[in-house]
């Protein structure tokens, strides 16, 4: 009998041993730190301005402090008058809709977002909420909003996922071009085709909208092309540098090229960020592109522990001319049918004379670095 009872609740306690810990823990709380990451990868705002910094965010991850840094130069957070945000406190229902309320400016989505999970809408006796109506509105729906209970990765997600409108220039908002459009743009006519493909694969930057397009593209204006590309291949936002290493640019897409290992400026810091690309800087910044989504553990630091395999293509006549440092972007570009020569077995590297200064002859086109990067998705992803 004995024996019977002790096998009986051996395979009991079996049984909660193989339960996983999660069946019996209710969700954690979102942290400040976590509610700002994930608000701002639904909206990924655009700021003017340097990201904003706080003394406490030690141990945030880069995506976090980039997270903050953001919605608080975009007024969207905030922290104490001592420069501290307190990353690991709780955030609680009411502040995470107050956060996302200023995120869309209090337009048509506060029927879909202020509901709670299980679907009960709410609906404002006002049609544009303030913050206190926000904080407040528990009675108004039965309990079901709990402004004051903590916040979960549950609530928040599910309250975004209702959204029918989001911030401008996020996800869904108008100020992309449709896909498959066929708009032309102010661009050489054998560029056309190309250039479609560009916008529909969303490789266009606003930087470049309604710009002309056969004139030379600057360093900041590539690096929001390279940063297209990077998002396009990994299929993820790229995230902005919280510091920012540069005293001649805070640019929101230089930050982030930066930050993705893309670039890192033309000295200790600075950037140059209205200078003329030409065509070695351009093949080894997108090589780099590369090197970051395909090879895990790259870095620029660590960019000779890498090997690029490929099959070199003949040597251009003009091979003496281009840098060592980008001698290998240059070929693997090359080889993959991405960047191809002027004419005459010459690549063009950069420009070595006046004359050729003058006639912008190795200078990258806005219209040529679009084509590139449409190359580049297409061959390689």
């Amino acid at each position: 009998m004995k024996k019977r009872v002790f096998a009986i609740a051996f395979v009991a306690l079996l049984c909660l041993i193989l339960i996983p810990a999660s069946a019996f823990a209710a969700e954690e709380p979102l942290t400040r730190a976590e509610l700002a990451e994930l608000i701002y990868h639904k909206f990924q705002p655009s700021i003017t301005g340097s990201v904003q910094t706080f003394t406490d965010l030690e141990g945030c991850t880069p995506a976090q402090k980039t997270a903050i840094g953001v919605l608080a130069a975009n007024g969207v957070i905030s922290g104490s008058s001592a420069g501290t945000f307190d990353p690991n406190g709780i955030a609680t229902r009411g502040q995470s809709a107050v956060i996302i309320w200023r995120m869309i400016g209090g337009t048509a989505a506060e029927q879909t977002l202020f509901s709670d999970v299980s679907g009960t809408p709410f609906a404002p006796a006002v049609n544009v909420l303030t913050e206190e109506d926000v904080l407040l509105a528990s009675d108004a729906i039965d309990g079901g909003f709990k402004p004051f209970d903590a916040a979960t990765e549950t609530v928040v997600t599910t309250w975004l996922s209702r959204l029918e409108v989001n911030a401008p220039g996020g996800e869904g908002s108008g100020s992309e071009s449709a896909p498959g459009g066929n708009q032309s743009y102010e661009a050489s006519d054998w560029a056309q085709e190309e250039l479609g493909r560009a916008d529909q694969l969303g490789l266009i930057p606003d930087c470049l909208k309604g710009k002309d397009l056969t004139k030379d593209i600057t360093r900041a204006e590539f690096a929001a092309v390279a940063v297209k590309v990077y998002e396009a291949l990994s299929a993820s936002k790229a995230l902005p540098a919280v510091t920012n290493p540069f005293k001649d640019t805070n640019d929101l897409e230089v930050l982030k090229a930066y930050n993705t290992g893309i670039t890192n400026g033309t000295g200790a810091d600075t950037y140059e960020p209205d200078a003329i690309l030409d065509r070695e800087q351009m093949a080894t910044m997108l090589t780099r592109v590369f090197k970051r989504v395909t090879m895990p553990g790259w870095t620029l630091a660590t960019d000779n522990q890498f090997e690029l395999r490929y099959q070199k293509p003949a040597v251009f006549a003009d091979d003496k001319d281009i840098s060592d440092w980008a001698k290998d972007s240059v070929y693997f570009m090359a080889a993959n049918g991405i960047i191809n020569g002027v004419g005459g077995n010459r690549f063009a590297p950069k420009n070595l004379t006046t004359a050729e200064e003058a006639t912008g002859y190795a200078n990258a086109t806005r219209e040529q670095a679009l084509l590139i990067a449409v190359r580049m998705v297409e061959n390689l992803k």
